[in-house]
């Protein structure tokens, strides 16, 4: 049996990005033919569009379209393919090119004139090798916004290129660079985590150890120990000016070593910020030079309050680490974690959890007063919910997804839900909700 044919009879979906008529009714033909469910378009913009709404299996897509290339097709729909391999088609002159998607993260490609036995038997191959592993416990979240966070890091595990991981304080960004070390082909390498906030120009980093040299060779060192494995840079932005002069020219050298094809012997580099790296150079807080060698793959975590489905099931996560019998929440309690704004965002929950625990060691259930003492306590802990209080958690948990679902943009929001924006605004403010800023 060819090896093709072990996927043929699994009825999957591809997805063809192809302009040239002949080419492309050719793959649709024969793809259906081999079992294939096919989907077919002409343009670059026509794929992007349809891609986040497809659950496909794989893509194949041409580097020439007549709107746009290969590859801003690929950039564009990154977040909503997740780990969909992706094999692109390419004419001789454009192979350059085609290694680099690679780089970035597609599977394969594959030059004109090709024989469909070749395209087939790279298809075949790309689906069978893209398991990624299951990382129970340490998955970012429930949600539909993490999933798509997580779909991204998992795609970009083994690419080489800096990652900048944006998100408010608290959103979890050590976490979800920790788990994109752990996806990675460098998960048994080392992990070390630099909190560039608490850098100073002559002092090494809090919990770095002795790095010897002084400042000029401070970043060279941490390069150095994070051989095989990351380099996390929490907080890039606060980087002293001297060490981010340090770090230029450093990073493409990391790469370099990363990509020599020798192993993973160089370090991947990972920062994070508050704010996109864009915004920090306005601000003149950091080098352009620098922004343009580490802000090649960025990654937004979304706060906490535009993701309700996660708060939940964050909390029974907190809670099952404590020794003892389980815990449980009551309604009021549960009610209480979903309709509050959360700032400090899972941190600010992680906390609440820790401290609830603390003062309450004998309680089998969590109340409302637990989990936030500051609010006025109820004589009655367990009580109901009131239709009002449930229909209002309701609504701000609906609205919160879908500014999750636009990126926090009212316009769009507002037509998603099928309300004005006055209204929306108005119910925002009814129930405590902030745009994305």
């Amino acid at each position: 049996m060819a090896r093709h044919e072990t996927v043929r009879r699994r009825s999957l979906a591809v997805g063809i990005v192809e302009d040239d008529p002949i080419m492309g009714e050719s793959l649709v033909q024969r793809l259906g033919l081999e079992g294939w469910d096919v989907s077919w378009w002409r343009c670059g913009e026509e794929a992007v569009e349809a891609l986040g709404a497809s659950h496909l299996d794989a893509i194949i897509c041409d580097i020439r379209l007549p709107d746009m290339d290969g590859e801003n097709v690929y950039r564009r729909a990154m977040p909503d393919i997740g780990t969909t391999p992706v094999i692109f088609v390419t004419a001789f002159g454009d192979i350059e090119q085609a290694v680099r998607l690679v780089r970035l993260g597609a599977d394969d490609y594959i030059t004109k004139p090709f024989s469909i036995e070749e395209l087939l038997r790279k298809l075949s191959e790309a689906v069978e090798q893209r398991c990624p592993e299951q990382v129970g416990d340490h998955s970012l979240g429930a949600s539909e916004a993490m999933r798509r966070v997580e779909a991204v890091l998992r795609r970009v595990r083994d690419v080489d290129s800096p990652v900048v991981l944006v998100g408010e304080i608290g959103t979890g960004k050590e976490i979800a660079a920790r788990f994109l070390h752990g996806v990675s082909g460098r998960r048994e390498g080392p992990f070390l985590a630099i909190d560039c906030a608490m850098l100073a120009k002559d002092l090494p980093p809090s919990g770095a150890g002795e790095v010897a040299g002084g400042p000029d060779e401070l970043m060279p060192s941490l390069i150095e120990r994070g051989r095989g494995g990351f380099l996390f840079l929490d907080n890039v932005c606060e980087l002293p000016s001297l060490l981010q002069a340090r770090l230029v020219g450093l990073v493409r050298s990391a790469v370099a070593r990363a990509s020599d094809g020798a192993g993973r012997t160089g370090t991947r580099l990972v920062g994070s910020s508050r704010c996109g790296l864009a915004e920090c150079v306005e601000a003149g807080r950091f080098r352009d030079d620098l922004f343009y060698d580490l802000n090649v793959i960025t990654v937004s975590l979304p706060a906490l309050r535009y993701r309700p489905d996660d708060i939940v099931p964050l909390t029974m996560r907190f809670l099952s680490r404590h020794p003892g019998p389980p815990r449980r929440l009551t309604a009021a309690a549960e009610e209480a974690l979903l309709t509050h704004a959360w700032p400090g965002n899972v941190r600010e929950l992680q906390n609440r959890v820790e401290r609830a625990l603390a003062m309450t060691e004998a309680a089998a259930r969590l109340t409302e007063g637990d989990l936030f003492p500051e609010r006025e306590a109820t004589k009655e802990p367990d009580r109901v919910p009131t239709l009002a209080e449930v229909r209002a958690g309701a609504e701000r948990r609906h609205i919160s997804a879908a500014l999750a679902e636009t990126g926090g943009e009212i316009g769009r929001t507002a037509a998603l839900l099928g309300v004005s924006r006055t209204t929306l605004w108005e119910k925002m403010r009814r129930l405590g909700l902030s745009a994305k800023e």
